[in-house]
């Protein structure tokens, strides 16, 4: 597994740790290098000890001048990443490595979409070397995407470079229009993959209607059991963008109808707060008609504890089913009551002070505060408590001679101001 580069066969040479510790080399081609043998593939199958062991075997593989590939350089990160290995000088070099080895229209979408995953599952947001694999990418022909593997490749890549919010024009239009492509072929696409891909558009601002619409079809040919509550939740976010995106997109009522087939396929407990939040605000958005489709997802929430939720996601899902459009649609007092009931269960270390305005804030809206009665003054002081208790606690701490904590009377106004939303 020799590496090439314009032809030549590389090897990493005249390493040395330079001040603070820093990785510096001198790299330059060599004919006839030793092999990277064995050793990436097995990392993270229990034979290593821990982070320090981990750094020791990429100085290792550095300074013992083995050859190194491209698809040694992938195992590797993803190995990496996976063991939640952090040491930002070894990542330093290995990021000159890929720089150094990853060239060319002939790269494997697979090793590509690695690295970037690698990257996105550590938050390593290397700007640099995302340029590099921007660039490079949009080398790659869009014909190398191939079947669902290609659509798998196209999904992680789009993902990854999303979770890192790194945007390219040039390369969202080639990879997009891969996706396009690939689906035109009836490939078939798993619904993550869909998701993902509609999802990274939405995250990097480039929701387009072609991609929409075929993402969209694609989605069609996904079996409602196939689905997933997050794939579920993440597409219908997506088409509500597009639909509320200017120019809108006209999403096709038989995809909705669909994905409340999927909905309908699955089990209420297989709802996480966040999906079903989401859920319902796009189906509010896309004035989705059909109130059997809302049910099924009040009646997931119901299934909900506090054990399952953070304030956020309780007071999302309670802001969503207090919409107007769903209101009108579904009855939503026994959500609310069970919602009530689950705050004044969640534990007190669980609220900051913004998690507790924002649980606060929707139970002082009109319509909420109606359907629980005495349980939402209940939930709104219990709120004021666990706010001012966090506002003392950090006046208290070692922050105090710079102390910046939310003041108590602007969240009692913040609360008191939701009852005019």
């Amino acid at each position: 597994m020799g590496g090439r580069a314009g032809g030549r066969r590389w090897r990493v040479r005249g390493w040395s740790r330079a001040c603070a510790g820093v990785w510096v080399c001198d790299r330059r081609p060599v004919y006839g290098s030793k092999l990277f043998t064995g050793g990436p593939r097995d990392f993270g199958g229990g034979g290593f000890g821990g982070g320090r062991d981990a750094e020791d075997y990429v100085k290792a593989a550095i300074r013992e001048e083995h050859g190194i590939n491209e698809g040694t350089l992938a195992i590797l990160c993803n190995a990496l990443a996976r063991s939640g290995f952090r040491h930002e000088a070894s990542w330093q070099c290995l990021s000159l490595l890929i720089i150094n080895n990853f060239r060319g229209p002939e790269l494997r979408t697979q090793n590509l979409a690695l690295i970037v995953n690698a990257h996105a599952r550590l938050g390593r947001n290397d700007t640099g070397l995302l340029r590099h694999l921007a660039f490079e990418l949009t080398s790659v022909p869009q014909v190398a995407f191939v079947g669902p593997s290609g659509a798998r490749d196209l999904s992680n890549l789009l993902n990854s470079f999303a979770r890192l919010g790194f945007r390219d024009v040039a390369m969202l239009v080639h990879l997009t229009a891969a996706a396009r492509r690939l689906s035109k072929t009836r490939c078939t696409f798993s619904a993550q993959a869909i998701g993902n891909i509609m999802n990274a558009a939405v995250r990097l601002d480039f929701v387009q209607e072609d991609l929409t619409l075929d993402m969209a079809e694609a989605a069609l040919g996904v079996a409602p059991a196939a689905f997933d509550t997050q794939a579920i939740s993440v597409i219908l976010n997506a088409l509500s963008k597009a639909a509320t995106s200017t120019p809108a997109v006209l999403v096709p009522p038989t995809v909705l109808a669909h994905l409340q087939l999927a909905m309908g396929a699955m089990k209420p407990q297989d709802w996480t707060a966040q999906a079903v939040g989401i859920s319902v605000n796009a189906l509010a958005n896309l004035r989705y008609g059909q109130g059997s489709a809302l049910r099924l997802l009040r009646d997931a929430a119901l299934t909900l504890d506090a054990s399952d939720m953070d304030p956020q996601a309780l007071a999302n899902i309670v802001n969503a089913f207090a919409r107007p459009h769903v209101l009108e649609l579904v009855d939503t007092q026994p959500l609310f009551e069970h919602m009530a009931a689950q705050a004044l269960e969640m534990r007190q270390d669980a609220f900051s002070t913004q998690a507790a305005a924002l649980v606060a804030r929707a139970f002082a809206r009109p319509h909420v505060a109606s359907a629980v009665g005495g349980r939402a003054e209940r939930v709104i002081d219990q709120m004021a408590v666990l706010a001012q208790a966090q506002i003392l606690k950090r006046t208290l701490s070692s922050d105090f001679l710079n102390p910046k904590p939310k003041p108590y009377r602007d969240f009692l106004w913040q609360t008191h101001q939701a009852a005019d939303v």
